[in-house]
């Protein structure tokens, strides 16, 4: 009793030492906190990002792979980023199965999963009892058309099948504070908002204890004095559970961003095409240096959540994915949205389960570099090293990387190609000389919203005048891989015959690109 007791003297000092900012960080760039350590037993437990590899860190790490669960009131309302302006009674999943959400990650060789507790739209998937305006907040699966505890049930589905849980946390809240998408900084939260968040983490922390990881997005909005009482409410409660704040810290692998610190992981979202380097681990931030592994997040799906018309992404493209985070050392952990019965549709399991058999095959010991898709299989060869190519527009930011579009370089930086926002964008690649052409490949960019190609399409031409359409994408993808034809053994069979090839969009946008690769015969 004494022990516990202390437990919580201690945490209480350490939360108002962080409010109180001693050695702390205002939002115009202090220090982050430098918190006391103190001693318990034979373990140590530290209220700062770890400055060593401990066990716990190992531990996450070898984790590898774990699966994201998109499902809320997003699902119900239809919109990724919901205002929270539904009814609660709008949520009403009518065949409502946790448990298999957690048994599909099991089976598919995931050891982590992380459910979105609360998503912009404001509705928590459990009963909070936290007071807001004047009484209990109410919009949440205790006011909804299924009052069922989401977050119950799945640490529950958890313990069962021996997976570590984790919770994602949405700071902009369409519902309780910003009414419309807000990402400037300089927009804050309000006092009597950030109270609301400490109390629904609070209540994550003491009613679910074992939450292996907490996933706070979107924390732009926060001064660094919030960030820092957010990161001692947690280790105070929890210590061994670990803090990511998404504000995309691992993208270059290099600075830790203010806006993502202090957390104990890093995060890539969508961001693992670019760089041929592992991700180092070590950071240097305020002077200090830190061991802060690092966790990509992307979805099987075009979107994060359930919407109807959407398939599951290639095997192969998962598989890359997968692949390059080995590479890399880095987490995987990859979305999958149940759709408004609660359940996860077969598609997706068995995708899934598809990608776990190539997993479990020995060539997946050795990861795929970016391009390797038709260096096997009787595409032919890679015949756009020495081509050219013109584009529609181009941005001057990044005129220095054009030259990497057609090197099958895998490279850290901006993309090979942006043009700028126009009707139906487009580059054309010249080969030189009329080829047969049997596949593409092209690396995308999709981590931008705004910027996720929908429509892009593929034509080939001999003279630059007449273009067949040969593709055109069902989806958005990291990386595109286009069979123009499947050859025949040893025969000059299938493939078109075209020196140009032709990749645009059918709208307005932008087209960013980071690499191209054409596969065929030459003369």
């Amino acid at each position: 009793m004494f022990r516990k007791t202390m437990e919580l003297f201690l945490a209480s000092i350490l939360l108002l030492a962080a409010e109180l900012g001693w050695g702390g960080e205002s939002a115009a760039g202090r220090q982050a906190p430098r918190v006391p350590e103190v001693s318990r037993g034979l373990a140590e437990i530290t209220y700062e990002p770890s400055h060593v590899r401990t066990e716990k860190i190992a531990e996450w790490e070898s984790l590898q792979y774990g699966m994201f669960i998109h499902f809320g009131m997003n699902t119900f309302v239809q919109q990724e980023i919901a205002l929270g302006d539904a009814p609660p009674s709008t949520y009403a999943p009518t065949e409502l199965d946790v448990d298999q959400w957690v048994r599909v990650a099991k089976d598919a060789g995931m050891k982590y999963a992380v459910l979105t507790a609360k998503h912009t739209s404001g509705f928590c998937l459990w009963d909070s009892k936290v007071q807001w305006q004047g009484k209990e907040y109410d919009y949440d699966v205790g006011s909804s058309g299924n009052k069922t505890d989401v977050v119950a049930e799945f640490m529950k589905a958890c313990r069962k099948y021996g997976i570590k849980p984790g919770f994602y946390y949405c700071i902009m809240d369409h519902h309780n504070s910003f009414k419309e998408v807000v990402w400037d900084s300089r927009k804050a939260v309000t006092t009597e908002y950030f109270e609301l968040v400490r109390g629904h983490l609070t209540e994550l922390l003491r009613n679910y204890p074992g939450i292996y990881e907490i996933w706070l997005d979107i924390p732009v909005h926060l001064n660094q004095r919030e960030r820092n009482v957010l990161y001692a409410l947690v280790k105070g409660i929890s210590p061994d559970c670990f803090v990511l704040f998404n504000g995309h810290a691992g993208r270059q692998g290099a600075e830790v961003t203010d806006i993502a610190w202090p957390a104990d992981l890093l995060n890539s979202e969508r961001e693992t095409s670019r760089g041929a380097r592992p991700y180092d681990p070590w950071h240097t931030k305020n002077g200090r240096k830190y061991y802060l592994p690092e966790e990509t997040c992307d979805t099987m799906t075009p979107s994060w959540f359930w919407f109807p018309n959407e398939a599951p992404r290639p095997v192969q493209d998962l598989y890359r994915l997968y692949s390059t985070c080995r590479r890399k050392g880095i987490n995987l952990l990859l979305n999958v949205g149940p759709d408004k019965r609660g359940k996860i549709p077969q598609d997706r399991a068995d995708r899934l389960m598809e990608l776990k058999r190539e997993l479990d095959k020995p060539a997946a010991a050795q990861p795929l570099s970016p391009f390797t898709a038709f260096d096997q299989g009787g595409y032919g060869k890679w015949i756009s090293k020495d081509a050219t190519y013109e584009a529609s527009s181009a941005d001057p930011k990044w005129s220095a990387n054009e030259k990497k579009l057609l090197s099958g370089e895998d490279y850290d930086g901006g993309y090979a190609c942006h043009t700028k926002e126009e009707d139906n964008p487009f580059i054309i690649i010249d080969l030189k000389r009329s080829a047969l052409v049997k596949g593409i490949e092209i690396v995308n960019r999709t981590d931008m919203v705004p910027e996720r190609a929908r429509t892009l399409t593929v034509w080939l031409s001999q003279d630059k005048k007449d273009w067949k359409e040969v593709w055109r994408a069902r989806a958005v993808e990291d990386t595109w891989t286009i069979p123009v034809a499947q050859s025949g053994a040893g025969a000059r069979q299938g493939g078109v015959e075209a020196r140009y090839i032709k990749i645009g969009l059918r709208e307005k946008n932008y087209l960013h690109l980071y690499g191209v690769r054409v596969y065929g015969e030459k003369e």
